[in-house]
């Protein structure tokens, strides 16, 4: 599969993400998982792990380890 096809998937997976998992319950998370969706260069080194390493929730989780918890 081309690196352009699994870019493409991986942004429809986070842009479905972010309207049926994190929009409902952390507009927070789903306006991250939307900016993901269009930065082709995070896309791509995303797509580079496997697959089981791509998710969104896991990335998030990473973030919020890394930075913390959102304050608003």
């Amino acid at each position: 599969m081309s690196s352009d096809v699994r870019v493409s998937r991986l942004s429809k997976a986070y842009v479905d993400f972010a309207d049926h998992e994190a929009g409902p319950r952390s507009p927070l998370y789903a306006e991250i998982c939307r900016g993901i969706a269009t930065d082709t260069e995070l896309l791509t080194r995303l797509a580079d792990l496997p697959p089981d390493k791509q998710q969104p929730n896991l990335l998030l989780a990473a973030a919020k380890y890394l930075f913390g918890t959102a304050r608003d």
